[in-house]
């Protein structure tokens, strides 16, 4: 069985830079924010159903709008991208199953994610009291990914530092090879660009449209207007090798 959807946790509805629910939030990081990152790269690899609620004006209207996209795709593997928070020392990564028959592979995911950040294994835990599972369809297998504690400053800066190999580790788990790929996009003019330096900033948007996630010195073909590089508040290369983020690049 394979992923066939994937999701941010939390959001709703956003008002310039606020979100109805941002979700659990500590060390300069909210989850409806970074869960978006993580989704994300996620679905830049995967090209799977985004089941992302961008809409919803309440808890219940979040959740719903969720499941429906989830009940919406084909059967298979939901995966929820969820960060943690308790009380500033808990650590380590967790994954909840929506049914027993998830359990094992709720276990596999933390034990890979947990192997490539560095964090504690948590384990796998019984999520099947959650909304999207006791609201999804038969044949929706939904696993709800908490990646770290937002709140724990060390556990933040291992799953970022740390964020595409533990992304890669947990896709491995469903048969997917490593790749920091993301979709070609299609019409317009393509041409090369090599990204080389940070002169120019926008401010990031989930509307724009990703074309892949790159390194510096890397070469890519981009179709349309380049409108800028977001590398999520770093302001210079030396800032994104310190804290580990991957450009990226977006189309106007």
């Amino acid at each position: 069985m394979s992923i066939v959807s994937t999701g941010a946790g939390h959001g709703g509805k956003k008002t310039g830079s606020t979100w109805y629910d941002p979700g659990a939030g500590g060390n300069g990081y909210n989850e409806a924010d970074f869960t978006r990152q993580i989704n994300q790269k996620i679905l830049a690899i995967t090209k799977v159903v985004d089941t992302t609620d961008n809409c919803g004006t309440s808890a219940n209207g979040n959740l719903g709008n969720i499941t429906a996209k989830i009940n919406a795709a084909a059967d298979g593997w939901a995966l929820s991208n969820h960060l943690n928070a308790f009380n500033g020392t808990a650590t380590g990564v967790e994954v909840l199953y929506g049914s027993p028959s998830s359990k094992a592979k709720a276990e596999e995911l933390a034990a890979a994610i947990a192997k490539a950040t560095g964090l504690p294994n948590r384990g796998a835990k019984d999520g099947t009291w959650l909304y999207i599972a006791r609201n999804s369809r038969p044949g929706k297998k939904v696993l709800l990914i908490e990646w770290a504690f937002v709140d724990n400053k060390s556990d933040m800066q291992k799953l970022v530092k740390n964020l595409d190999k533990a992304i890669a580790a947990m896709l491995a788990c469903f048969g997917y090879s490593a790749s920091s790929g993301g979709g070609t996009p299609t019409g317009g003019t393509t041409k090369t660009v090599t990204i080389d330096t940070l002169n120019v900033y926008t401010t990031q948007s989930l509307d724009s449209k990703i074309v892949r996630f790159v390194h510096k010195n890397d070469k890519v073909k981009v179709t349309g207007t380049l409108k800028g590089q977001s590398v999520h508040g770093s302001t210079s290369w030396s800032e994104v090798d310190k804290y580990g983020w991957v450009p990226t690049v977006y189309l106007k």
